[in-house]
């Protein structure tokens, strides 16, 4: 049996190969969950869950908003009818490069139509470039009656566990990149449900979070290209010059 030389936790078991650093670098990259799975055999890090609490951060109205590439609407409908059912939640999150801003989160017990006046409502509160919505439950009825009343709707058609596609987002999370508006009504509830997930009794605000994000950072953000028409000296070669003047 091969001894282990280590005497502190976080030393490299094997420096020559990867070094402290050089781990270090990974974790960041993978986030800690995969990191402790891969590197320390290990399938969950010490803190037991997906989400550290103490990874979010937090806006004010007093806080500098950077300028977004685009803001989308991300809707977790229900399974059943509204007063048996889940809950829908609508959230609308917006993208600067690799930071994310959650601006505004419904999370109520709602119908079909209860939903489809939710979307109505936040297309007149947000200048949204689009909306995904899942296709599951309810989803279907919503994405059919909405899709010629608003626009950029896209349907979302999961493939994978919500654990998978929730931990799309944990190095973001964790890297810092991910903004809370402090004074929301829902903040606690939302630091709840993902600081619990995957045992947590409710995931709708982690699958409606997960959804908006996962798709931006897996689809490039649109973007505008400038155009400047004006006179020129310079003649392409067999074509005759032009003078309007």
């Amino acid at each position: 049996m091969i001894q282990d030389w280590r005497t502190e936790a976080g030393q490299a078991l094997c420096p020559q190969r990867y070094g402290e650093e050089d781990l270090e670098r990974i974790r960041e990259a993978v986030g800690s969950r995969d990191f402790a799975s891969l590197y320390q055999q290990r399938p969950a890090p010490e803190g037991g869950n997906m989400f550290d609490p103490t990874w979010w951060q937090y806006y004010s109205h007093d806080s500098v908003i950077p300028e977004f590439q685009r803001i989308m609407l991300s809707v977790d409908c229900t399974f059943t009818d509204a007063k048996k059912s889940d809950y829908v939640v609508g959230a609308v999150v917006g993208q600067a490069g690799s930071q994310f801003y959650v601006l505004d989160l419904v999370r109520e017990k709602l119908d079909v139509v209860g939903t489809m006046a939710m979307i109505a409502r936040m297309y007149k509160r947000h200048a949204l470039s689009g909306t995904v919505i899942e296709l599951a439950a309810s989803g279907y009825a919503v994405y059919q009656m909405m899709s010629k009343k608003v626009s950029g709707l896209i349907g979302f058609k999961p493939e994978k566990s919500k654990e998978a596609r929730a931990s799309g987002i944990v190095p973001l999370v964790e890297a810092g990149n991910v903004y809370l508006p402090a004074s929301a009504v829902w903040l606690d509830a939302f630091i709840n449900e993902f600081s619990l997930f995957p045992a947590s009794k409710n995931d709708d605000m982690v699958d409606a979070i997960t959804m908006a994000i996962n798709y931006c950072s897996q689809r490039s953000a649109p973007q505008m290209t400038s155009v400047t028409w004006g006179r020129g000296d310079r003649v392409l070669p067999g074509v005759p010059r032009f003078n309007p003047w």
